[in-house]
């Protein structure tokens, strides 16, 4: 593979997808049966990255970001990819980065195909239990909130008052 432009056409040419390119912000957007969008952008000449969006998943509070990064780190489902959130539109995607340069048609192919295949089930049932788990762990930390509350905590310290006299002042944390 030359470079992230050859790497799409192969790919458009192995898809059938003749008019298959990058518009002028470097991403390209193949729909695949069943209505599924994979992203393909043009990081720099010999890296693309695929993403999947997760529209189920785009509510990443502090436990379902525990979730991925867990399914990250075990390489659960996840493969040569990882579930991140976007950091500039804030939506929750499964994505791979790939060094085209390093490629033949038949590696693009396949690396395509598995991650599509990754992509779907992140979208449908890698989803689902991934909001599963977020679940458990909201629970969990709801639970350890409600029986491990400490006792409210006392500090003191010296402060003057308006008046400019000295003395202690009482917080209930």
């Amino acid at each position: 593979m030359n470079d992230a432009e050859h790497a799409l056409t192969v790919l458009a040419g192995k898809l059938g997808l003749p008019s298959l390119a990058y518009n002028a912000n470097g991403a390209a957007e193949v729909i695949l049966g069943g209505g599924m969008s994979v992203y393909l952008s043009k990081i720099d000449s010999t890296i693309v990255e695929a993403s999947v969006r997760l529209e189920d998943l785009d509510f990443a509070d502090a436990e379902m970001m525990q979730a991925m990064l867990e399914a990250n780190f075990l390489g659960a489902g996840t493969g040569a990819g990882r579930l991140a959130v976007d950091s500039d539109t804030g939506e929750t995607i499964y994505c791979c980065r790939w060094h085209v340069g390093e490629m033949d048609a038949t590696a693009l192919e396949a690396r395509f195909a598995d991650f599509a295949e990754l992509g779907l089930f992140w979208a449908t049932e890698g989803g689902e239990q991934l909001r599963q788990h977020a679940d458990a762990l909201r629970e969990e930390r709801e639970r350890l909130r409600r029986e491990d509350t400490p006792p409210p905590i006392e500090r003191a310290w010296d402060a003057d008052d308006e008046d400019g006299e000295e003395g202690v002042v009482m917080v209930r944390l």
